[in-house]
């Protein structure tokens, strides 16, 4: 795993955290990225880097802006 304060280590806490608040799952998520599930697993856990294609269909199957997904987390933890 890359190191926990890298951009896409960041991204994948906040995809994580709003699957998780939206009690979305990874099969989802596939659906959603046109990967398979193995493929999801390792974005979702932060192995695999995302890419900004990724970032917006992960962000409208969320129905969020991805702009959230990439200012949510921190270094510091959770932002407001």
């Amino acid at each position: 795993m890359e190191s926990p304060t890298s951009l896409n280590a960041l991204v994948a806490a906040a995809l994580r955290a709003e699957m998780a608040n939206q009690r979305k799952t990874v099969t989802g998520l596939a659906r959603a990225l046109g990967r398979e599930r193995s493929a999801a697993q390792r974005v979702h856990d932060g192995h695999a880097h995302l890419t900004l294609d990724d970032l917006d269909a992960a962000a409208a199957w969320l129905g969020i802006e991805r702009r959230d997904l990439l200012t949510r987390y921190r270094a510091g933890g959770p932002q407001q």
